[in-house]
């Protein structure tokens, strides 16, 4: 019965990555547009690095409408790639034009959660092939490794810090999202079943 209601459900979504890929980076834009304008940051210090995520949520949006169907991971290694540029950027200043009356420390888990999502579905594959922890493995090391180049660039603007705390909160950010797909699995499995030709 859940599973018949659930094959309903999944019937009224697009199940194609680059639509699911272009939304998460457009919602990432989005919301970064929105902590700019409440924060008061000058729009031209982040102009850029929000650019990326809606360049990318638009070019998923245009690949999802024209491209020929393809490789199935792609978009979400080409969403990594993108959302890893925006953090790269976003470290590469220190704002100091800004007065930030929150602590910004609170952004590294929802920002290594959406890396671990997309991480996380690009190797979905090895949860069948070699395991769950396999694919636990996979999307911590990969998003510690970013993590780890994302606090060394810190260190060397001026202005900003290596902070072990910083990287802490981005390896709670990638456990989440692999919790995340331990507690969606059977829904995942059945939207990939739904893929396959009969």
């Amino acid at each position: 019965m859940l599973n018949s209601e659930m094959n309903k459900l999944l019937k009224l979504l697009p199940l194609d990555s680059w639509f699911w890929v272009s939304m998460l980076l457009l919602a990432q834009g989005i919301g970064a547009t929105g902590v700019t304008l409440v924060a008061r940051i000058p729009m031209e210090a982040v102009a850029m690095q929000i650019s990326v995520l809606y360049i990318g949520g638009l070019t998923g949006l245009f690949l999802f409408r024209f491209r020929p169907a393809g490789n199935d991971n792609l978009p979400w290694i080409c969403a990594a790639v993108i959302y890893v540029g925006f953090i790269f950027l976003m470290s590469s200043r220190a704002y100091a034009e800004t007065a930030l009356t929150f602590d910004t420390s609170y952004f590294h888990p929802l920002e290594y959660l959406t890396l671990g999502v997309f991480l996380g579905r690009f190797w979905y594959w090895v949860i069948e092939a070699k395991g769950f922890w396999r694919f636990a493995m996979r999307v911590i090391a990969a998003g510690a490794a970013c993590g780890a180049a994302d606090e060394t660039i810190q260190y060397f603007v001026p202005g900003r810090q290596c902070d072990l705390m910083d990287f802490m909160l981005d390896l709670s950010g990638l456990a989440c999202a692999v919790l995340l797909f331990a507690a969606l699995r059977p829904i995942i499995n059945l939207r990939l079943r739904s893929r396959r030709p009969t």
